[in-house]
């Protein structure tokens, strides 16, 4: 509580838009729009600034205190903190589903708070128009005379100012974008999050916003523009925004929906060269291939290549692994994982995979055990017997890695499959009982027990 406490000190706060403060705000842009038109005053980039200030403060405006508040307040935090600068405040309560999530809306004048599952709070959302402008007007807005500005300051002399006040509106453009892909709206948070990339690449500005060209193309992407989407996947590709291989991975994913095979191909090869551990790009590489009718042994070709540049990257080997496997060639995976810890016995990875693919077929007999008729007692026997056999198949190499690894999720994961794996044989043999106590003893302590 402290700390809102002294936050609510500093500010000075003016609060929401009641009716005389919504026609305060409309007339201050009216009067700013008037002036452009005046052939003295347009030809000045201070005209064009002062109606994008108006804009932009109309935006501020509508958030008014609420724009205060951080995310993760609790509903008592945000009362309280309301009730210390503008009084006791009116609000509807409802819910809200987006996609798997429910949300508690609390609405007030010109702004909803969004408080997840666990009853923080998340995002706001401003929720009716400023007159006849809504959100994304008044920021489009606002760009638009902000670039006018920019362009007739031939000298420069309003650079520095310019640089600035684009500089918040494209925090407004991000925060809006970011909120309608909360509200589950792609195309408005992919126009508004391109709106973000403007601000930054005004002249006036002339910053790479690598964050919100990124955002651009998953947003388009999301929205199903493949064009648009293509178009900013380039440019995070220019800009050398790869994210291990993942950039790569999406944009050969829509060059192929597109048609453009040979090109997809291309990005991927060259994604895979510079990230040969992306499974992102692997599995992209073997799908392509696949729905080409070509072999995918040029995937293994590839790998093969790297590993003779670098055969002690035990990494090379975990990837040759992982191409057999999503192949469906277990054994040669498990002799490529294998391969990854005889390289460096200190790489955990090749051994937790020989675990993990036991372990997965373990649980595909148990599927098929699940499957079987009631009446069919010898098959579910034979099964039965075949199912713990491999099961027990996977103990060697999780503990073999659990004693190497020294990534602690990779250890919490080892360990809480090991866990199970003894929980089930406890009674069969007081070894199981101790390695089921160990890997218990091994989650609670590290804060990772179920």
């Amino acid at each position: 509580m402290k700390r809102i406490l002294l936050l609510v000190s500093a500010l000075a706060i003016t609060f929401s838009v009641c009716a005389q403060n919504a026609q305060r705000l409309l007339s201050s842009i009216e009067k700013a729009e008037l002036a452009t038109q005046d052939a003295k005053k347009n030809v000045k980039p201070a005209t064009w600034i002062k109606l994008g200030d108006s804009y932009l403060n109309a935006y501020n405006s509508l958030k008014g205190a609420f724009s205060q508040l951080q995310p993760g307040y609790t509903h008592d935090d945000v009362r309280l903190y309301l009730t210390t600068n503008v009084g006791n405040l009116q609000s509807t309560v409802s819910e809200k589903k987006i996609y798997d999530n429910v949300y508690t809306v609390e609405s007030y004048d010109f702004v909803d708070l969004y408080y997840n599952a666990e009853g923080r709070f998340e995002f706001l959302v401003i929720n009716k128009n400023l007159g006849d402008y809504s959100v994304e007007a008044l920021l489009g807005n606002a760009l638009q005379a902000y670039e006018k500005a920019t362009e007739i300051d031939a000298s420069g002399s309003k650079a520095k100012e310019l640089s600035r006040k684009l500089g918040e509106l494209n925090q407004a453009f991000n925060y809006e974008a970011v909120t309608a892909y909360n509200l589950g709206d792609m195309q408005l948070a992919a126009g508004l999050s391109a709106g973000a990339v403007k601000c930054s690449d005004n002249p006036a500005r002339n910053v790479t916003d690598t964050l919100n060209i990124r955002n651009s193309a998953l947003f388009y992407l999301y929205a199903n523009d493949l064009d648009k989407a293509e178009e900013y996947f380039e440019r995070s590709l220019s800009i050398g925004d790869y994210q291990d291989g993942s950039i790569n991975a999406y944009l050969a994913d829509i060059l192929s929906r597109k048609g453009e095979t040979d090109r997809a191909k291309e990005i991927l090869n060259d994604a895979f060269v510079k990230f040969p551990n992306s499974q992102s790009v692997l599995i992209s590489l073997i799908n392509l291939y696949q729905s080409t009718n070509d072999d995918p042994e040029k995937v293994l070709e590839l790998v093969r290549s790297a590993q003779a540049n670098d055969p002690d990257n035990p990494q090379l080997y975990y990837t040759e692994g992982n191409v057999y496997k999503e192949l469906g060639e277990i054994e040669k995976a498990r002799e490529c994982y294998y391969k990854s810890y005889e390289v460096d016995p200190a790489y955990a990875w090749g051994l937790f995979e020989i675990g993990e693919t036991y372990f997965d077929e373990a649980l595909k007999i148990q599927k098929d055990m699940n499957a079987l008729d009631y009446s069919d007692i010898a098959g579910y026997e034979s099964l039965s017997a075949k199912f713990e056999e491999t099961l027990l198949q996977s103990i060697e190499p999780y503990e073999k890695a659990f004693a190497i690894a020294t990534d602690a999720e990779l250890k919490s994961v080892i360990a809480s499959n090991l866990k199970n794996i003894y929980f089930r044989f406890r009674e069969k043999d007081p070894k199981f009982m101790e390695g089921y106590e160990k890997c218990n003893a091994y989650l609670q302590n590290s804060g990772a027990a179920e």
